[in-house]
Protein backbone atom coordinates (compact mmCIF):
# COMPACT_ATOMS: atom_id res chain seq x y z
CA UNK A 1 0.00 0.00 0.00
CA UNK A 2 1.82 3.30 -1.11
CA UNK A 3 1.23 6.51 1.03
CA UNK A 4 0.44 9.91 -0.54
CA UNK A 5 4.40 10.86 -0.23
CA UNK A 6 4.94 7.77 -2.80
CA UNK A 7 2.09 8.28 -5.09
CA UNK A 8 3.32 11.81 -5.52
CA UNK A 9 6.51 10.40 -6.28
CA UNK A 10 6.21 7.88 -8.51
CA UNK A 11 3.63 10.71 -10.79
CA UNK A 12 6.48 12.68 -10.78
CA UNK A 13 8.89 10.12 -12.26
CA UNK A 14 6.44 9.24 -14.86
CA UNK A 15 6.12 12.91 -15.86
CA UNK A 16 9.94 13.31 -16.20
CA UNK A 17 9.86 10.21 -18.28
CA UNK A 18 7.25 11.07 -20.83
CA UNK A 19 8.75 14.37 -21.30
CA UNK A 20 12.25 12.92 -21.94
CA UNK A 21 10.78 10.64 -24.40
CA UNK A 22 8.92 13.61 -25.96
CA UNK A 23 10.26 14.36 -29.61
CA UNK A 24 8.75 17.94 -29.60
CA UNK A 25 10.09 18.32 -26.27
CA UNK A 26 13.62 17.40 -27.71
CA UNK A 27 13.60 19.58 -30.63
CA UNK A 28 12.42 22.36 -28.79
CA UNK A 29 15.37 22.10 -26.30
CA UNK A 30 17.86 21.17 -28.68
CA UNK A 31 16.49 25.00 -30.96
CA UNK A 32 15.90 26.90 -28.14
CA UNK A 33 20.07 27.31 -27.39
CA UNK A 34 20.98 27.57 -31.22
CA UNK A 35 18.58 30.54 -31.38
CA UNK A 36 19.86 32.21 -28.56
CA UNK A 37 23.47 31.52 -29.84
CA UNK A 38 22.55 32.79 -33.29
CA UNK A 39 21.14 35.62 -31.79
CA UNK A 40 23.91 36.73 -29.33
CA UNK A 41 26.52 36.40 -32.37
CA UNK A 42 24.25 39.21 -34.46
CA UNK A 43 24.11 41.49 -32.10
CA UNK A 44 28.16 40.88 -31.40
CA UNK A 45 28.34 41.16 -35.07
CA UNK A 46 28.66 45.47 -35.93
CA UNK A 47 27.17 46.19 -38.78
CA UNK A 48 28.43 46.19 -42.32
CA UNK A 49 28.38 49.67 -44.47
CA UNK A 50 25.86 49.82 -47.30
CA UNK A 51 27.13 49.63 -51.01
CA UNK A 52 27.08 52.16 -53.56
CA UNK A 53 26.17 51.68 -56.54
CA UNK A 54 28.10 53.45 -59.89
CA UNK A 55 26.16 52.43 -63.32
CA UNK A 56 25.62 48.96 -61.84
CA UNK A 57 28.65 48.50 -60.03
CA UNK A 58 29.06 48.02 -57.02
CA UNK A 59 31.81 48.57 -54.24
CA UNK A 60 32.03 48.69 -50.84
CA UNK A 61 32.03 52.05 -48.67
CA UNK A 62 35.12 51.41 -47.42
CA UNK A 63 37.01 50.32 -50.61
CA UNK A 64 35.84 53.16 -52.53
CA UNK A 65 36.89 55.89 -50.52
CA UNK A 66 40.15 54.41 -48.88
CA UNK A 67 41.63 51.61 -50.80
CA UNK A 68 40.08 50.77 -53.71
CA UNK A 69 41.54 51.52 -57.00
CA UNK A 70 40.88 50.34 -60.40
CA UNK A 71 38.06 51.23 -63.37
CA UNK A 72 34.90 52.26 -62.70
CA UNK A 73 31.88 53.96 -64.75
CA UNK A 74 29.87 57.47 -63.09
CA UNK A 75 27.23 59.14 -64.14
CA UNK A 76 27.10 62.92 -64.01
CA UNK A 77 25.06 66.01 -65.44
CA UNK A 78 26.00 68.74 -67.04
CA UNK A 79 24.79 72.45 -67.15
CA UNK A 80 21.92 71.79 -69.29
CA UNK A 81 20.99 69.02 -66.88
CA UNK A 82 21.91 66.12 -69.70
CA UNK A 83 23.08 63.04 -68.44
CA UNK A 84 26.32 61.06 -69.75
CA UNK A 85 28.52 58.38 -68.52
CA UNK A 86 32.15 59.13 -67.82
CA UNK A 87 34.80 56.26 -67.02
CA UNK A 88 37.26 56.86 -64.16
CA UNK A 89 40.10 55.45 -63.01
CA UNK A 90 41.41 55.49 -59.26
CA UNK A 91 45.16 55.13 -58.66
CA UNK A 92 47.89 56.26 -56.51
CA UNK A 93 50.60 58.61 -57.73
CA UNK A 94 53.90 58.23 -57.13
CA UNK A 95 53.43 60.11 -53.71
CA UNK A 96 51.66 57.76 -52.36
CA UNK A 97 48.21 59.66 -52.94
CA UNK A 98 45.07 58.63 -53.92
CA UNK A 99 43.79 60.43 -57.31
CA UNK A 100 41.23 59.87 -59.63
CA UNK A 101 40.76 61.02 -63.04
CA UNK A 102 38.55 60.83 -65.78
CA UNK A 103 39.71 58.41 -69.11
CA UNK A 104 38.60 59.77 -72.23
CA UNK A 105 37.70 56.89 -75.54
CA UNK A 106 41.10 56.87 -77.07
CA UNK A 107 42.45 55.17 -73.50
CA UNK A 108 39.95 53.26 -73.41
CA UNK A 109 40.17 51.56 -76.81
CA UNK A 110 44.03 51.30 -76.48
CA UNK A 111 43.29 49.55 -73.35
CA UNK A 112 40.81 47.21 -74.84
CA UNK A 113 43.19 46.50 -78.22
CA UNK A 114 46.38 45.45 -75.72
CA UNK A 115 43.90 43.28 -73.67
CA UNK A 116 43.16 41.71 -77.09
CA UNK A 117 47.11 41.56 -77.82
CA UNK A 118 47.20 39.55 -74.33
CA UNK A 119 44.60 37.36 -74.72
CA UNK A 120 45.36 36.02 -78.46
CA UNK A 121 48.66 34.72 -77.63
CA UNK A 122 46.80 32.99 -74.27
CA UNK A 123 44.64 31.39 -76.83
CA UNK A 124 47.47 30.48 -79.08
CA UNK A 125 49.36 28.92 -76.65
CA UNK A 126 46.21 26.70 -75.41
CA UNK A 127 45.58 25.69 -79.25
CA UNK A 128 49.20 25.00 -79.71
CA UNK A 129 49.13 22.49 -76.65
CA UNK A 130 45.75 20.77 -78.16
CA UNK A 131 47.08 20.46 -81.63
CA UNK A 132 49.73 18.71 -80.35
CA UNK A 133 47.75 16.16 -78.38
CA UNK A 134 45.45 16.28 -81.03
CA UNK A 135 48.47 15.03 -83.39
CA UNK A 136 49.30 12.44 -80.82
CA UNK A 137 46.25 10.61 -80.41
CA UNK A 138 45.37 10.64 -84.39
CA UNK A 139 42.17 12.69 -83.87
CA UNK A 140 41.45 13.18 -87.55
CA UNK A 141 40.47 9.47 -87.92
CA UNK A 142 37.42 10.42 -85.87
CA UNK A 143 36.34 12.62 -88.43
CA UNK A 144 37.05 10.07 -91.49
CA UNK A 145 39.88 12.46 -92.88
CA UNK A 146 43.07 10.64 -94.23
CA UNK A 147 45.66 12.91 -92.46
CA UNK A 148 45.79 15.56 -89.78
CA UNK A 149 46.47 18.14 -92.10
CA UNK A 150 42.79 17.30 -94.11
CA UNK A 151 41.44 17.58 -90.51
CA UNK A 152 43.01 21.11 -89.93
CA UNK A 153 41.85 22.49 -93.68
CA UNK A 154 38.12 21.06 -93.12
CA UNK A 155 37.23 20.83 -89.59
CA UNK A 156 39.58 23.77 -88.66
CA UNK A 157 39.46 25.90 -91.29
CA UNK A 158 42.76 26.71 -92.08
CA UNK A 159 44.48 27.41 -94.94
CA UNK A 160 47.14 24.29 -95.94
CA UNK A 161 50.16 26.05 -95.17
CA UNK A 162 49.07 28.13 -92.14
CA UNK A 163 47.90 24.35 -91.05
CA UNK A 164 51.40 23.22 -91.44
CA UNK A 165 52.69 25.88 -89.74
CA UNK A 166 50.74 25.68 -86.69
CA UNK A 167 51.51 21.70 -86.48
CA UNK A 168 55.14 22.87 -86.71
CA UNK A 169 55.38 25.23 -84.17
CA UNK A 170 53.21 23.07 -81.86
CA UNK A 171 55.05 20.18 -81.62
CA UNK A 172 58.23 22.30 -81.32
CA UNK A 173 57.01 24.61 -78.29
CA UNK A 174 56.63 20.64 -76.75
CA UNK A 175 60.55 21.01 -76.17
CA UNK A 176 60.44 24.95 -74.86
CA UNK A 177 58.94 25.15 -72.20
CA UNK A 178 60.57 28.55 -71.24
CA UNK A 179 58.57 30.09 -74.55
CA UNK A 180 55.83 28.15 -73.79
CA UNK A 181 55.35 29.90 -70.30
CA UNK A 182 56.11 33.33 -72.25
CA UNK A 183 53.63 32.50 -74.93
CA UNK A 184 50.66 31.49 -72.45
CA UNK A 185 50.98 34.36 -69.76
CA UNK A 186 50.56 36.46 -73.04
CA UNK A 187 54.41 38.27 -72.74
CA UNK A 188 55.07 36.95 -76.09
CA UNK A 189 53.37 36.91 -79.45
CA UNK A 190 52.45 34.49 -81.63
CA UNK A 191 54.62 35.89 -84.30
CA UNK A 192 57.90 35.90 -82.50
CA UNK A 193 56.80 32.25 -81.32
CA UNK A 194 56.54 31.14 -84.94
CA UNK A 195 60.44 32.30 -85.70
CA UNK A 196 61.92 31.36 -83.16
CA UNK A 197 61.25 28.21 -83.30
CA UNK A 198 63.00 27.42 -86.73
CA UNK A 199 66.56 28.12 -84.48
CA UNK A 200 65.71 27.91 -80.98
CA UNK A 201 66.33 25.04 -78.73
CA UNK A 202 65.87 24.38 -75.18
CA UNK A 203 68.93 25.03 -74.49
CA UNK A 204 69.76 28.45 -76.31
CA UNK A 205 65.35 29.92 -75.91
CA UNK A 206 66.60 32.12 -72.94
CA UNK A 207 69.71 33.36 -74.84
CA UNK A 208 67.10 33.95 -77.90
CA UNK A 209 64.25 35.43 -75.74
CA UNK A 210 66.53 38.16 -74.68
CA UNK A 211 67.79 39.17 -77.84
CA UNK A 212 64.68 39.71 -79.46
CA UNK A 213 63.11 41.93 -76.24
CA UNK A 214 61.26 44.97 -77.58
CA UNK A 215 61.69 43.80 -81.64
CA UNK A 216 58.99 43.26 -83.92
CA UNK A 217 58.01 40.43 -85.89
CA UNK A 218 60.54 41.66 -88.84
CA UNK A 219 62.95 42.25 -86.89
CA UNK A 220 63.13 38.53 -85.42
CA UNK A 221 62.52 37.39 -89.10
CA UNK A 222 65.04 39.05 -89.69
CA UNK A 223 67.27 37.59 -87.13
CA UNK A 224 66.68 34.10 -87.99
CA UNK A 225 67.42 34.16 -91.24
CA UNK A 226 70.67 32.36 -91.91
CA UNK A 227 70.84 30.45 -88.86
CA UNK A 228 70.01 27.16 -88.06
CA UNK A 229 68.33 25.04 -85.62
CA UNK A 230 70.52 25.55 -82.39
CA UNK A 231 72.41 28.33 -83.48
CA UNK A 232 72.88 31.21 -81.23
CA UNK A 233 72.17 35.34 -81.47
CA UNK A 234 75.50 35.58 -81.94
CA UNK A 235 76.41 33.50 -84.77
CA UNK A 236 76.89 34.71 -88.00
CA UNK A 237 74.26 34.45 -90.88
CA UNK A 238 74.82 31.84 -93.26
CA UNK A 239 73.64 33.28 -96.83
CA UNK A 240 72.85 29.37 -98.04
CA UNK A 241 70.18 28.94 -94.81
CA UNK A 242 68.95 32.36 -96.33
CA UNK A 243 65.16 30.88 -97.77
CA UNK A 244 64.07 32.42 -101.20
CA UNK A 245 60.19 32.93 -101.58
CA UNK A 246 58.55 31.45 -104.29
CA UNK A 247 54.61 32.22 -104.82
CA UNK A 248 52.67 29.41 -107.15
CA UNK A 249 49.60 29.71 -108.16
CA UNK A 250 48.10 25.98 -109.27
CA UNK A 251 44.48 24.97 -111.23
CA UNK A 252 42.75 22.47 -109.22
CA UNK A 253 44.27 19.47 -110.80
CA UNK A 254 47.70 20.11 -110.23
CA UNK A 255 46.97 20.86 -106.47
CA UNK A 256 45.59 17.78 -106.57
CA UNK A 257 48.66 15.95 -107.60
CA UNK A 258 50.90 18.03 -105.25
CA UNK A 259 49.18 16.64 -102.31
CA UNK A 260 48.91 12.88 -103.69
CA UNK A 261 52.49 13.65 -103.90
CA UNK A 262 53.31 14.87 -100.57
CA UNK A 263 50.82 12.02 -99.18
CA UNK A 264 53.03 9.31 -101.24
CA UNK A 265 56.49 10.85 -100.08
CA UNK A 266 54.85 10.94 -96.57
CA UNK A 267 53.94 6.99 -96.71
CA UNK A 268 57.84 6.45 -97.86
CA UNK A 269 59.41 8.23 -95.11
CA UNK A 270 56.66 7.07 -92.70
CA UNK A 271 56.12 10.81 -91.08
CA UNK A 272 53.03 13.18 -91.91
CA UNK A 273 55.52 15.91 -91.35
CA UNK A 274 56.74 16.71 -95.30
CA UNK A 275 57.08 19.94 -95.73
CA UNK A 276 56.84 22.11 -99.30
CA UNK A 277 60.37 22.69 -99.32
CA UNK A 278 61.27 19.01 -98.17
CA UNK A 279 58.48 17.88 -101.37
CA UNK A 280 60.13 20.01 -103.84
CA UNK A 281 63.57 18.80 -103.02
CA UNK A 282 62.97 15.48 -103.92
CA UNK A 283 60.97 15.92 -106.86
CA UNK A 284 63.46 18.14 -108.36
CA UNK A 285 66.23 15.78 -107.62
CA UNK A 286 64.07 12.63 -108.69
CA UNK A 287 63.29 14.54 -112.15
CA UNK A 288 66.82 15.16 -113.04
CA UNK A 289 68.25 12.19 -111.56
CA UNK A 290 65.96 9.55 -111.46
CA UNK A 291 66.27 6.41 -108.85
CA UNK A 292 67.82 8.60 -105.73
CA UNK A 293 67.65 11.40 -104.20
CA UNK A 294 71.26 12.27 -103.83
CA UNK A 295 71.65 12.62 -107.75
CA UNK A 296 73.46 9.69 -109.55
CA UNK A 297 74.85 9.84 -113.00
CA UNK A 298 71.58 9.63 -115.87
CA UNK A 299 71.85 6.93 -117.60
CA UNK A 300 70.80 7.30 -121.67
CA UNK A 301 70.49 5.08 -124.32
CA UNK A 302 72.56 6.45 -127.22
CA UNK A 303 71.54 4.63 -130.71
CA UNK A 304 73.86 5.24 -133.92
CA UNK A 305 73.15 4.94 -137.55
CA UNK A 306 76.03 4.79 -139.51
CA UNK A 307 76.45 6.59 -143.36
CA UNK A 308 77.23 4.99 -146.51
CA UNK A 309 80.84 6.57 -145.87
CA UNK A 310 81.44 5.43 -142.76
CA UNK A 311 79.92 1.66 -143.10
CA UNK A 312 82.95 -0.19 -143.70
CA UNK A 313 84.63 1.74 -140.68
CA UNK A 314 84.45 0.91 -136.95
CA UNK A 315 82.28 3.73 -135.13
CA UNK A 316 83.22 3.29 -131.20
CA UNK A 317 79.43 3.27 -129.98
CA UNK A 318 77.78 1.83 -127.21
CA UNK A 319 75.82 -1.60 -128.12
CA UNK A 320 72.74 -1.03 -125.92
CA UNK A 321 73.34 1.43 -123.50
CA UNK A 322 76.24 3.76 -122.27
CA UNK A 323 76.93 5.33 -118.72
CA UNK A 324 77.31 9.35 -119.17
CA UNK A 325 78.92 11.60 -116.36
CA UNK A 326 78.26 14.60 -118.02
CA UNK A 327 77.40 16.43 -120.83
CA UNK A 328 80.53 17.16 -121.72
CA UNK A 329 81.12 13.07 -122.11
CA UNK A 330 78.36 13.27 -124.39
CA UNK A 331 79.21 15.49 -127.04
CA UNK A 332 82.75 13.98 -127.02
CA UNK A 333 81.15 10.99 -127.88
CA UNK A 334 78.61 12.38 -130.65
CA UNK A 335 82.03 14.08 -132.20
CA UNK A 336 83.72 10.97 -132.28
CA UNK A 337 80.22 8.94 -133.68
CA UNK A 338 80.06 11.76 -136.41
CA UNK A 339 84.01 11.71 -137.59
Amino acid sequence: MLVDGDRDLRDKNRCEKRVACDPSALVEARVVPAREIANRRREATPERPKPRVYNNIMFDERTIDSEWTGVYELTVADEDGYERVETHERFVNGGGELRDRVLNEATLIERRLLGYVIARSKLDAAEAFDLSRAYDLKLHRLRGCASFFEYMERVLHYAPHTARERLRVSRALVGLPVMSAALSQGELAYSHVRELTRVATCDTERVWLGAIEHRNSTDVQAMVAGRALGDLPTDPQRRDLKPKRMALELPPDVMALWREARKALADERGSSDVTDVALLETLCRRFLNPGSEEGPPQRLAIWSVPSAATASRSVPVASSMSRITSWSALAAMRGSSAT
